[in-house]
């Protein structure tokens, strides 16, 4: 921005106003077509969910980046900086409805188990009873002549 004061004669303030006019035009159309292209990846089916998740996380970070330096440059209110800042709003909203969608989908996969599912199988009954009865055969036998068989 100082390059630009310098060349064109402007004080800061002057030069960053004229900028932001400038830019007026093309903020919103580029929002648009931002929010478009993540909408679209997001409801691309040939995709994987873990991609769903990892796009927007990554595009929501890369505008953070870059708002942060718009806001070192232009003031708060300029339309690059609420520009990048809705777009940021935008993919952290995608990001967290798929993170949603993950969970619920995992939470639907996890159902109780039937109890009866968790009775062990005959051979793992049959290997317990023996066990047991090898146990209560030796219980009442002293520790050293378990030893020596």
């Amino acid at each position: 921005m100082d390059l630009w004061t310098a060349r064109a004669g402007l004080p800061r303030p002057v030069a960053i106003e004229l900028v932001d006019k400038s830019t007026l035009g093309i903020c919103r159309p580029v929002q648009l077509r931002v929010e478009q292209a993540l909408e679209d990846a997001m409801s691309d089916d040939s995709r994987s969910l873990f991609e769903d998740i990892v796009l927007p996380f990554r595009v929501a970070h890369l505008l953070h980046v870059n708002a942060d330096l718009f806001t070192r440059t232009f003031p708060a209110q300029a339309n690059l900086v609420a520009m990048t800042r809705d777009l940021q709003a935008t993919s952290l909203k995608l990001f967290k409805s798929a993170l949603e969608e993950l969970a619920q989908i995992t939470t639907q996969d996890l159902q109780n188990p039937d109890s009866g599912e968790l009775l062990p199988t005959d051979n793992v009954q049959r290997a317990v009873d023996l066990i047991w009865s090898m146990a209560r055969t030796h219980s009442d036998l002293p520790v050293g002549s378990i030893l020596l068989r």
